[in-house]
C-alpha cells in the first residue's frame, strides 16, 4: 500500500521540480533536468515502482543497479551475435542474429535474404575479419556503425538501459 503511494510523491516532486524554474548553480546557471535527480531505494520492487510512476508522469528515467548484466535480453542477443561472427557461413547462426533488436531484421527481411540466398554473408565475414584482427570491441563498433544498432537500442522501450547494457557487455 505505501510502495505505490511514496513512489507517485517521490515522482510528482520531481515532476513539480522540473516544471519549475528550479535552477542548478555551478559552472553557470541551468534549469533543472531529469539526469540531474538519483533516487536510492533498498529494493528491485521500490526501484521499478519509482520507474513506473516517473514514466507515468513522462519523465525519462533509467535504473541501474544490482540486475546482472549476463542475464539481460542484450546479453543472449550479443551471445547470437557472436555466434554468427564465430561462424558466418551458416546461414542459421546470420539469421538468428539479424533478427534480434539489436540488428533489427523482421521476417520479411529476412524472407528476401533467404531469396537471394545472401543473407549478408559478406558483412558477417567482413565483421570477423575485424574481430580476428582487433577483438570483439572493434568487431561490435564497425558492427553498430554499419547498422545502426546504438541508434535502434536507444530507441526502443527503455533505450538507455538496453544501450548501457550493450555497452558494459561490449
Amino acid at each position: 500500500k505505501r510502495l505505490p503511494r511514496i513512489s507517485g510523491e517521490v515522482a510528482s516532486e520531481i515532476a513539480r521540480l522540473l516544471n519549475s524554474n528550479a535552477k542548478l548553480v555551478g559552472d553557470g546557471e541551468r534549469a533543472v533536468q531529469p539526469g540531474d535527480f538519483a533516487v536510492l531505494v533498498s529494493r528491485h520492487t521500490e526501484a521499478d515502482a519509482v520507474k513506473e510512476a516517473l514514466s507515468a508522469r513522462g519523465i525519462p528515467c533509467v535504473a541501474a543497479g544490482g540486475a546482472d548484466v549476463m542475464s539481460t535480453d542484450e546479453a543472449d542477443e550479443l551471445f547470437r551475435i557472436l555466434s554468427a561472427l564465430d561462424n558466418p557461413r551458416r546461414q542459421d547462426l546470420r539469421f538468428a542474429a539479424l533478427s534480434t533488436r539489436m540488428l533489427g531484421r523482421n521476417d520479411a527481411d529476412l524472407a528476401e535474404m533467404a531469396r537471394n540466398g545472401d543473407g549478408m554473408l559478406a558483412e558477417f565475414t567482413a565483421w570477423q575479419a575485424t574481430l580476428m584482427r582487433h577483438g570483439v570491441a572493434a568487431a561490435l563498433a564497425e558492427i553498430e556503425a554499419d547498422t545502426g544498432l546504438g541508434k535502434r537500442l536507444a530507441g526502443a522501450d527503455d533505450g538507455e538501459r538496453r544501450l548501457t547494457n550493450f555497452r558494459q557487455l561490449t
